[in-house]
């Protein structure tokens, strides 16, 4: 799956994070980024982070709509059992087995196409009438940035939401304070 995800995004990367560590269990989520724009991420746990991360790293791709070979599942991930109790010595009696402790999925966040919310803020910057100069003029005072493949996805989606309350036609820049 990462070969196929490097011939299809050859200049896009991955980045793992490791989130948290609770209880010998690992959180880690994977992020694809293209051109500094965020395609998709994904979470993992696991009782190793190599675990964790090859979970989230297989969720973030498969949220980019690739698909694992069967060879490139996910491996299971062996969980730390408790200390066994002792056994008596009477053959008669068995040890019961031991059983990990459940490992709590830790669901995924809905996926945003962010190449989609450009594109979106490019239709509504059409709709306003605004110039590409009067956009950048926006982020600059509005974000302190120059673009808007600058923005984090929060102040991308805030751009937006932004774009959407305003009326048709509005060419002019708002006072920003």
């Amino acid at each position: 799956m990462l070969g196929e995800f490097r011939q299809k995004y050859p200049l896009g990367c991955l980045t793992s994070e490791l989130l948290q560590i609770h209880q010998g269990q690992y959180l880690v989520r994977v992020t694809v980024q293209v051109g500094g724009v965020t395609l998709a991420t994904g979470l993992g746990s696991g009782s190793t982070i190599e675990g964790a991360e090859d979970r989230a790293r297989e969720r973030a791709l498969m949220a980019l709509g690739l698909t694992p070979k069967e060879k490139e599942m996910t491996r299971p991930v062996l969980l730390a059992t408790a200390e066994p109790k002792p056994v008596s010595a009477s053959p008669a009696v068995e040890a019961p087995a031991a059983t990990p402790p459940p490992v709590e999925e830790v669901p995924t966040p809905p996926k945003l196409d962010m190449l989609d919310i450009l594109a979106q803020t490019t239709a509504e910057m059409k709709r306003l009438g605004w110039t590409n100069a009067q956009g950048r003029e926006y982020l600059r005072r509005t974000y302190g940035r120059n673009s808007r493949q600058e923005l984090s996805d929060q102040e991308l989606l805030d751009f937006l939401n932004y774009l959407r309350s305003q009326p048709s036609g509005n060419s002019s820049l708002p006072s920003v304070s």
